[in-house]
């Protein structure tokens, strides 16, 4: 029994060992814009793990590549499991802007704000999410 138990201990110990240990390097090859090898690790670590902490630096990781369709496939697929997330249109907006498809981001834009609910931390989310990616002008018509 108390070898079990060890053992176990043993496993688990080394699996979030693993998991701490590529997302240290992540983020040292994402710091240091090393893309290619960040995407690797990234990739890996947001369809393993529940958390959403990796969806920022992917897609950040996929538009310093121009991996425009690899950045569109994220989104989407993050905003399919977490459909109250209204900010994550901003994201595909922006996607589509540095794509070139500028008739499509408008649209995403004009999407966002419009399912927005007339909720504080909605407007909040996606008003600051437009100002981060320096689109004021939605970011007003979000806040009114």
């Amino acid at each position: 029994m108390r070898i079990t138990v060890c053992a176990v201990f043993f496993f688990i110990s080394a699996f979030v060992f693993g998991q701490t240990q590529n997302e240290k390097l992540a983020q040292q090859y994402f710091a240091a814009k090393q893309f290619e090898k960040a995407v690797i690790l990234y990739d890996d670590l947001h369809k393993n793990n529940a958390l959403n902490k990796f969806y920022a630096p992917l897609l950040d990781s996929y538009l310093f590549l121009e991996r425009y369709k690899d950045s569109e496939k994220l989104v989407k697929r993050h905003s399919k499991k977490n459909p109250e997330r209204v900010d994550l249109g901003i994201d595909l907006g922006y996607v589509y802007e540095k794509w070139g498809k500028l008739k499509k981001a408008n649209k995403s834009y004009e999407n966002t704000i419009d399912e927005m609910l007339p909720n504080t931390n909605i407007i909040l989310n996606v008003g600051n999410g437009f100002y981060k990616r320096k689109k004021y002008d939605y970011a007003i018509k979000a806040y009114k």
